[in-house]
This record gives C-alpha cells, structure tokens and sequence, in this order.
C-alpha cells in the first residue's frame, strides 16, 4: 500500500507497513463481521469470557475505545459527583470528554518542570 504526494517537487511515493494477519485472525474477523456485530455481540462474549478466566477475574468487560475505557474506569472509582479529575493539558479531546461523561469536572494541568509535580 503506498500514498502518493504531490507538492511543488516530483510525486513521491511513500511506502506503508502492510501488517501481516493470520489466517485464524481472518477467521476470527469474518465471524464477527458476519455476526452484524461490531463492538459487541456473541465474539465479544465469548472472548468476555476467554479473557476472564485467563487473567483469573470473575468478569471483564471489553469497549470500543479508549475514550469509553477511561469513562468506565473513573464511574467505577466512585467519586464524589463533580469531583476534579487531572488530566495532561496537551491531550485528546476524548480524554476530557470521559471524564466530564462520567460525571466529574476535568482539570487541565501541566507538570512544573522543576518539582515535576502537577500545576494546574
């Protein structure tokens, strides 16, 4: 797979990692595509399950994004409603959106660099 640009020079073609997948990977994706699940749905329950007795939990449960990772996280820490929550002020927007899902008020904060604490 390649991307071509083009610019005030001559096009030039820019190669891209083609990343290789298994045939049981393949497999594994055909059955969830053709489930008409995505995010959720018999494979991911079963792999719910699979994951759990793994790492030896009673449950796991499996999200899209990292965004809704972070939301689960912060509602299972059960904070006061509307408390602070620190976040990096050089984040993705998906971040801040977590926390102010879950209820809580993000603090947009930066690390002084000669204690190399928080300072918000």
């Amino acid at each position: 797979m390649t991307a071509t640009t083009r610019g005030a020079g001559p096009t030039t073609a820019v190669r891209f990692t083609v990343p290789p997948f298994s045939d049981e990977a393949r497999e594994a994706a055909g059955r969830v595509l053709g489930s008409g699940w995505v995010t959720t749905g018999p494979e991911c329950a079963v792999f719910e399950d699979e994951l759990a007795r793994y790492l030896g939990q009673p449950h796991v449960v499996c999200v899209a994004s990292c965004s809704q990772a972070i939301e689960l996280s912060l509602r299972a820490m059960r904070l006061d409603p509307g408390a602070a929550v620190l976040t990096p002020s050089l984040t993705f927007c998906g971040a801040v959106a977590a926390i102010v899902h879950a209820g809580y008020r993000p603090v947009l904060m930066d690390v002084d660099e000669e204690t190399l604490t928080p300072s918000a």
